[in-house]
């Protein structure tokens, strides 16, 4: 099974974003994300047959509440163009982010990841302009979610919340 780890949008959240989508990406020849798909990762797993393992590294988190905000957009390319919304730094985040990859790295030693905080908004295979201009969109941390990616749709095998 492929897994990862990420923090799941509230609705006003997700609304505002779906609204982003609608007002700046629709009309260019990109794929946009589902609503339901929206997520900011925290860890890229993997295929791994570990999953239990891993939800009981999870569990050992404390994860006290903090804030973050959404305020940039931007485009990064891997097998295609990525459109996203990005994060301002935040201490709490990248410490959450940390956490989540030492516990995992404990049941699975040899990952890899590098965690830059974002939120995948569209998908395309040419790079066109992309641009935000309007208010930054802060929302509250205090849980995270493992989640399983099967045939297109992320299933939440677990939340975990203290």
């Amino acid at each position: 099974m492929r897994l990862f780890v990420a923090v799941k949008l509230p609705d006003d959240v997700l609304k505002r974003l779906i609204t982003i989508q609608q007002r700046y990406l629709t009309a260019l020849s990109v794929r946009i994300e589902r609503s339901e798909k929206l997520h900011l990762t925290l860890l890229y797993i993997g295929e791994t047959e570990r999953k239990d393992e891993i939800l009981s590294a999870l569990n050992e988190i404390e994860i006290k509440p903090f804030d973050i905000v959404v305020e940039t957009v931007g485009t990064f390319r891997n097998s295609q163009y990525i459109y996203w919304a990005g994060i301002s730094p935040a201490t709490e985040l990248d410490g959450l982010a940390a956490d989540v990859l030492s516990c995992v790295k404990a049941v699975l030693p040899s990952l890899q990841y590098r965690f830059s905080p974002h939120i995948t908004l569209a998908r395309g295979k040419a790079k066109v302009p992309f641009s935000f201009d309007g208010d930054p969109i802060s929302m509250k941390v205090d849980s995270f979610s493992l989640y399983e990616s099967r045939d297109g749709n992320y299933i939440e095998l677990a939340a975990f919340k203290k």
